[in-house]
């Protein structure tokens, strides 16, 4: 069985299960984890991710399949931290480098641990966000951008960029995964404050400018370029994008996959 937040109201969340990318997984049934209850039972093995389910908001989900889980068999795939979140009170993260700093493990006792945030300091397989594997992403990946600076926020804290037209703003809003590249592709930097919006630019080959309203923006293996408040012509110089991104990413979960495959038997 596969467990994530199959939220249709955040195309990122709803995009990051490895049930929707691999043929071996397509028979297998899916479970929201906001759903997951004291009556939650799985046979044999249960895939946990991707998404933020490190968030305290997690925990106690995480705590139920814990105690069923006797013999069976636990993983997690794609899985991040999110120990500060401020999109509600529209504040920014200023001590990045704290807040980079990951206390607690709830995914500690499962069997594997696939998270896709890089650099933390204990013994798991870095596992980027399995959308990757997403066919439209080598589709348009060559693209060549039409437009400057495109902005794709949260849908929960819009941002509001002086000088950038309506047509030039997004949200992560729905499950059209298509729509949201489509429009990151036709742009040179991407303005984010959204965890995929970095991701999906940076697998997009494009320059990204974030602002860090959340812990979970700052483990990504190549970092955007962190913004407070004004964005000029220095800061967009600073930006970089990083050509090879997609084939890590892609690999990263390939190999993971071979090693699941072989742990539950298929």
């Amino acid at each position: 069985m596969f467990l994530y937040r199959k939220d249709i109201h955040n195309c990122g969340d709803y995009w990051c299960s490895p049930k929707l990318y691999f043929d071996e997984f397509k028979n297998f049934e899916s479970y929201d984890i906001f759903n997951l209850d004291n009556n939650f039972q799985f046979k044999n093995f249960l895939i946990v991710g991707g998404g933020g389910l490190g968030k305290k908001i997690f925990k106690e989900k995480l705590q139920i399949i814990e105690k069923i889980k006797e013999n069976k068999k636990i993983i997690c795939w794609g899985v991040g931290f999110n120990e500060f979140d401020f999109l509600k009170s529209n504040l920014l993260i200023t001590k990045i480098e704290l807040a980079k700093k990951v206390s607690i493990n709830p995914f500690n006792n499962f069997d594997l641990q696939g998270i896709r945030d890089y650099g933390l300091p204990f013994k798991y397989d870095w596992v980027p966000c399995v959308s990757c594997l997403h066919p439209f992403f080598k589709i348009i990946r060559n693209n060549i951008a039409n437009k400057r600076i495109g902005i794709f926020y949260h849908h929960r804290m819009r941002l509001n960029i002086p000088g950038i037209e309506n047509e030039d703003y997004m949200s992560n809003y729905g499950t059209n995964l298509e729509e949201k590249l489509n429009f990151m592709s036709n742009y040179e930097y991407i303005i984010t404050n959204s965890y995929h919006g970095v991701y999906w630019a940076h697998l997009l080959n494009r320059k990204v400018l974030c602002f860090p309203v959340k812990s979970s923006l700052l483990n990504f293996l190549n970092q955007p370029t962190f913004i407070k408040n004004e964005i000029n012509s220095e800061i967009l110089d600073k930006s970089k994008n990083f050509p090879n991104f997609l084939e890590e990413c892609i690999e990263a979960n390939l190999k993971f996959k071979k090693k699941v495959t072989k742990f539950i038997g298929l």
